[in-house]
């Protein structure tokens, strides 16, 4: 009884180590509006984007059977994800020979989000030369920055004798939170206006209290 145990457990040992995946994501860099950040899956580094940036993923693979097996492996489909969205759904169709890496580029656009912290998803999927499926995984923290920022750039004000109030007209302008905010000597016109306006109206009041005094 206890050969049998034994002799099953090695079986079970040996058929882990032969159906073992082999073919691995070794490294993954990224290229972001022409910007390069190194080892995006490695200690936790996050990948700062933008909605509408263009994103190049520079993958590694590597084939992990020793050389002297000659168990070359082939890459059939490549896919990645953003939580819910599908970004990349390739057919790559390349060979990868024991003990050797290959490094192949996809690209994608950013789509339209809401949130702030997501999570990039790379598979890849393949087989070996005897026929033993092959995959691997690895995830990315996906930060995305809010790239707007709103702020009064300039206040036109116009008055008239005629009318009992000022008109302002506000130009509003969006920039790049990444850009040095720029000090805008403008916002006290918005003071100003307010002030103008009180003394107009101040002023029209003790016209009419003399105008009906003179009665």
């Amino acid at each position: 009884m206890k050969r049998f145990v034994l002799c099953g457990l090695i079986f079970v040992l040996l058929s882990t180590i032969v159906l073992a995946d082999e073919l691995k994501i070794k490294d993954i860099d990224a290229i972001v509006n022409g910007d390069i950040i190194s080892d995006i899956d490695e200690n936790q580094k996050d990948l700062e984007v933008k909605s509408g940036d263009r994103v190049d993923l520079i993958i590694e693979f590597e084939n992990e059977h020793r050389p002297s097996t000659n168990i070359d492996i082939q890459v059939l489909d490549l896919f990645v994800s953003l939580d819910d969205f599908n970004l990349v759904s390739e057919s790559m169709n390349f060979d990868i020979d024991a003990g050797e890496e290959v490094t192949k580029r996809v690209t994608f656009s950013v789509p339209n989000l809401e949130g702030n912290v997501y999570t990039l998803k790379i598979e890849v999927e393949g087989k070996d030369d005897d026929n033993h499926i092959q995959e691997d995984v690895k995830f990315v923290n996906l930060i995305l920055k809010n790239d707007k920022s709103v702020f009064v750039e300039r206040i036109k004000k116009s008055s008239s004798p005629i009318t009992t109030a000022s008109t302002s007209e506000v130009t509003v302008r969006f920039a790049d939170n990444n850009l040095k905010t720029e000090n805008s000597s403008s916002i006290p016109y918005l003071w100003i206006s307010f002030v103008s306006f009180i003394i107009f109206i101040i002023i029209l009041i003790l016209i009419l209290l003399m105008h009906k005094i003179n009665k």
